[in-house]
């Protein structure tokens, strides 16, 4: 970590103590890192550091990445553990049997239409799903909070519980490789959508894309070019617009999204060819 100052240090032990991070914590966080080292707060050149810190942490299948809500588009910065050999990799702090239990509820929230899974339903998978060792109801209940606090599931507006930021992006693989017939892609970013707006040709569109594309469209009709039809939704009047932290980032997200779906891709047809093989 030769190329690493104390800045940089500071900056990736507040990710370590916080693995999730908004635009307003993130600009706070770099600012008192600038100040407490003496090195100049230029905001544009957050995502040079987050470059560097992300070249040294790589060695050890670690990675800050950008990511956004489905909810309203808002970004976040992730510290995410990019080995793909175990589910839930960087949460140490649930148990075997318990990593069972949350994989279900992945599961149950990707197969919905909604990409929501009802409280009640979350404890009665205790009862229809089998696992190594039984769960008690209040063990249910600690596991789905730390869940929630931890940022990998959130709370939605109609009292469902969702896949929060943190768990599409870290499961991405993960989700990919196991539900390949419920996956869909967002047909403007391209990424995972769970939650989402859908037209019946099949195409997905997370509200925040949807939004922006059809701002700049005269009408609001399927982005596909087999379909056409009338988007069948209304849409927000308003979505959080990128922050400045956010396009200091992007800059260098947009350059490797090519490279990363294809190898995505390709590790996914390699999985496909060895479950063949088997």
């Amino acid at each position: 970590m030769a190329d690493m100052r104390d800045c940089h240090r500071h900056i990736l032990q507040a990710f370590m103590s916080c693995p999730v991070l908004g635009p307003t914590d993130i600009k706070k966080m770099f600012e008192n890192a600038c100040e407490q080292h003496g090195e100049e707060h230029e905001w544009r050149r957050l995502g040079e550091y987050v470059n560097t810190i992300n070249r040294n942490i790589k060695p050890l299948n670690m990675e800050i990445k950008k990511s956004f809500s489905e909810d309203n588009g808002a970004s976040c910065y992730i510290l995410v553990n990019t080995r793909e050999s175990k589910f839930m990799q960087s949460a140490s702090d649930f148990t075997e049997n318990e990593l069972e239990f949350i994989k279900k509820i992945v599961e149950n929230i990707v197969e919905s239409e909604s990409g929501t899974i009802g409280k009640i339903a979350m404890y009665n998978l205790t009862l229809t799903d089998r696992l190594p060792k039984a769960i008690t109801k209040s063990n249910v209940k600690n596991v789905i909070d730390k869940l929630i606090t931890q940022k990998w599931l959130l709370n939605t507006a109609d009292k469902s519980v969702a896949l929060d930021t943190r768990a599409v992006l870290e499961l991405d693989g993960y989700i990919r490789e196991q539900f390949p017939d419920s996956v869909n892609l967002c047909d403007i970013c391209r990424h995972l959508c769970i939650r989402g707006q859908s037209c019946d040709c099949g195409i997905k569109l997370h509200v925040h894309c949807a939004v922006k594309y059809f701002r700049t469209k005269d009408n609001t009709r399927c982005p596909s070019k087999d379909c056409g039809a009338n988007w069948p939704y209304l849409l927000p009047a308003a979505i959080a617009a990128p922050t400045q932290g956010s396009q200091a980032v992007q800059s260098q997200g947009n350059q490797d999204r090519d490279d990363e779906e294809s190898q995505q891709s390709q590790r996914s047809t390699s999985r496909s060819n060895r479950k063949r093989r088997r």
